[in-house]
């Protein structure tokens, strides 16, 4: 018997976890989750990346959107509104507050 569970991988998708019991081994599976991806590189020193299920309209609060922050030779990417999970929306993107996790 199989037991399955949602763990977080950060920043790009959940995965869902398979354990296997094997005459008393545990053996995991992982498969992962397909996402649609959208770059936006709005300027030389700004760039989004949005991650969404297939088929996600851009208007859904369903994405989860990172913006690259290029400074000199450092970059640091931020969540929307520092938050990782899958709530925000695509077509919003420039208007959210940008922090680290």
């Amino acid at each position: 018997m199989s037991e399955k569970e949602t763990v977080g991988n950060r920043p790009l998708a959940p995965y869902d976890v398979e354990v296997l019991k094997i005459t008393g081994a545990d053996v995991q599976v992982f498969s992962q989750l397909a996402l649609d991806s959208l770059i936006d590189k709005a300027s030389v020193t700004i760039e989004y990346y949005g991650f969404a299920l297939p088929g996600t309209p851009s208007n859904s609060p369903t994405w989860r959107i990172l913006r690259k922050e290029v400074s000199g030779t450092v970059s640091a990417f931020r969540y929307a509104d520092g938050i990782s999970g899958f709530t925000r929306t695509w077509d919003d993107r420039a208007s959210y507050d940008y922090q680290d996790l």
